[in-house]
């Protein structure tokens, strides 16, 4: 059992018995249990966290569709796939991530990210659903071994 498992056990322990449910606790305990803990760090593994935060389904966010809850949500894909990119230094361009994510172009990308760090300054609660989503990628996704010029990681970057 990992340090994260054993944390993890902890405080879902102490919520059931406070009758305490958290979104993001709730939401780590069901991708542990999918397996999807300490995963490797790929866009196609932000998307599970983030369209399962929301509970979406792939297929439901990638239709072509406005709706609000469902264009947030690609929105903050985005945004977590460059924040990533940059925390790890994978090297993700905006366009790389558009491609991965739907098809689009570099612009929407960007202005993705600047949407979600613009709600993120003025909605409290848009701000908290963004901690806790981090949280949960933090917990779930480890770096890469190797780093973008595809030379071995350092051991002691910080997470």
């Amino acid at each position: 059992m990992t340090a994260v498992n054993i944390v993890l056990e902890t405080l879902y322990k102490f919520c059931e018995e406070h009758n305490f449910k958290h979104p993001h606790m709730i939401i780590a305990k069901e991708l542990v249990a999918k397996g999807l803990e300490q995963s490797q760090c790929t866009i196609e593994n932000i998307k599970l966290i983030v369209y399962s935060y929301f509970n979406f389904t792939i297929e439901q966010v990638e239709r072509k569709t406005r709706k609000r809850e469902i264009v947030q949500a690609r929105q903050i894909v985005h945004f977590f796939a460059k924040e990533t990119s940059d925390h790890f230094e994978l090297g993700w361009s905006f366009a790389d991530i558009g491609k991965e994510i739907g098809k689009k172009n570099h612009a929407t990308v960007l202005h993705a990210c600047k949407r979600v760090e613009g709600f993120c300054e003025t909605e409290r609660s848009y701000n908290m659903k963004i901690i806790a989503i981090r949280d949960i990628i933090r917990i779930n996704l480890k770096p890469p071994k190797i780093n973008k010029n595809n030379e071995p990681r350092e051991t002691n970057v910080p997470s």
